[in-house]
């Protein structure tokens, strides 16, 4: 199906004077494909680059740190569809009672090596179902909710969160630090808004929300916090 419509496309935008040579050279492609893709792997860069996307400088960049087999591997990886997580929100429950509640609601989740993170298995809309909209839980994935734990918790300061919308490190942190104020800001004033929204949903009265480019310093900001997010 592909050769055909490259030809079909040759035809269309050169002529037809070029379809034969097309289908010649796209055939043999077809019948060699073992060999080629062989001859492929052999330049690790070619690979890289043809297969995943990587410019030859961006590879050899990398190389100064990692393997080429921790590389290739990390390619690999990066071509998977990850799997929808959420983070239970223990201001209004625990892991088995949210576990309990998505099952009510028809949906497959099990837990994960993150304290309070769910891998949630099957094509079902989460989104749609009760549990959500009682705020037991919200969207997370696993790297984002690590990062909440190494900042730590049960600080009763300031946390800043330069780059919050849409809100999952801000929540996470509010669960971590009750007592500490955090202050979500972003450049989109409507997503602030969706943020304010489901921090409300949740239950989470310790996040204020500020519309702010973190491009720029602010004044403000200046020695006021003990700790700061940043996922730019």
């Amino acid at each position: 199906a592909i050769i055909n419509d490259a030809v079909s496309m040759a035809k269309f935008y050169v002529g037809s004077s070029v379809t034969g040579f097309t289908n010649a050279v796209l055939r043999n492609v077809q019948r060699q494909k073992d060999e080629l893709l062989n001859e492929r792997e052999d330049d690790f860069f070619e690979l890289m680059y043809y297969e995943y996307g990587y410019e030859k400088w961006l590879t050899k960049l990398l190389c100064g740190d990692y393997s080429k087999e921790a590389l290739l591997e990390y390619a690999k990886a990066c071509e998977m569809t990850p799997s929808l997580t959420v983070r239970v929100n223990t201001l209004k429950t625990d892991d088995e009672t949210a576990l309990n509640e998505l099952e009510k609601d028809g949906i497959a989740a099990e837990k994960t090596y993150v304290p309070h993170v769910l891998k949630i298995k099957g094509a079902e809309n989460v989104f749609a179902k009760s549990s959500f909209k009682n705020g037991l839980f919200f969207a997370q994935d696993i790297s984002g909710a690590i990062s909440g734990f190494v900042l730590g918790e049960g600080s009763k300061e300031e946390i800043l969160d330069l780059c919050a919308a849409p809100g999952a490190k801000s929540f996470g942190s509010a669960m971590l630090n009750p007592e500490a104020q955090i202050t979500s800001c972003d450049i989109s004033a409507n997503k602030l808004e969706l943020l304010k929204q489901s921090a409300r949903q949740l239950g989470f009265k310790n996040i204020r929300t500020m519309r702010s480019d973190s491009t720029e310093e602010n004044p403000a900001f200046i020695n006021r916090f003990e700790k700061v997010i940043c996922d730019v």
